[in-house]
């Protein structure tokens, strides 16, 4: 196991924790103290799209950075059991060179239909185009 793995069992427990907590919070204000859970829903509804403006600019700067080749390693199609919808979950892991370092990265995509995220997952072991960072080579986006 190379030390840049990615281990996705504790990205989803921390991802579902972070989801649960607010959820939580505002249900037990709602049920004991109705002032604080009217508070606490007025910090998330401000949290929330300061968060998603912050994503998205890391994204676009990520984005606009220097291109490279990939070799997608690994896919995965799962059926999203967290969603209120049946949708099908692609998780890929490509790996990529700079300087002759390997550097490792990841990208998850929700689909409606199987067959589209079974598709899709047929990228393994084929060649794709990555953005990356060119401070923190680390950080990369797929194209």
């Amino acid at each position: 196991m190379e030390a840049r793995d990615i281990h996705w069992g504790r990205v989803a427990r921390t991802a579902l924790v972070f989801c649960q907590i607010p959820v939580t919070a505002y249900l037990y204000f709602a049920a004991h103290r109705p002032r604080m859970a009217a508070f606490c829903l007025t910090c998330w509804a401000l949290t929330l799209p300061t968060l998603l403006a912050l994503r998205a600019f890391k994204r676009h700067a990520i984005a606009s950075g220097p291109a490279v080749a990939a070799i997608v390693k690994f896919t995965k199609v799962h059926e999203d059991h967290h969603s209120f919808w049946k949708r099908y979950v692609l998780v890929l892991s490509y790996k990529y060179y700079l300087r002759d370092e390997p550097y490792w990265g990841s990208k998850t995509r929700r689909f409606l239909d199987q067959s589209e995220a079974e598709a899709a997952a047929s990228l393994l072991n084929r060649e794709v185009t990555i953005h990356y960072h060119p401070r923190n080579p680390d950080r990369s986006i797929l194209a």
